[in-house]
């Protein structure tokens, strides 16, 4: 079902959304269906890279697992960043793009010397 709603979400939304977007729901989809295909290959998954330092262990994962993970925290940066992850010379959507020339000031309007925009 969630691999169903990220195809049709990223159908939809095309090249109009934000690009990270794009990279975070790939990567949830290729982990999810990582996954997916070793639970119905094998009736489980394997987790097989097992980090730690000395003594201390980190809990045994799988490369599916470390891309849906890393896809959750993009996730949450651009839930909490959205905006200001967006390049500064790109207009925001739904903003005119600012043009090179300056806006006619109200003098320069009054006295007619300018036509207004």
């Amino acid at each position: 079902v969630v691999i169903a709603a990220i195809v049709v979400y990223q159908a939809r939304a095309g090249v109009l959304g934000h690009p990270l977007l794009t990279v975070a729901l790939g990567l949830l989809l290729g982990g999810a269906v990582g996954n997916l295909i070793d639970r119905l290959r094998l009736g489980y998954v394997i987790d097989w890279v097992d980090m730690g330092l000395g003594n201390t262990r980190w809990y045994t994962f799988n490369v599916a697992d470390a891309a849906i993970s890393t896809a959750i925290v993009l996730l949450l940066a651009l839930g909490l960043f959205g905006d200001r992850l967006t390049r500064h010379s790109e207009p925001a959507r739904g903003e005119p793009a600012a043009s090179a020339e300056p806006a006619a000031s109200a003098e320069t309007v009054a006295a007619g010397t300018e036509q207004p925009r």
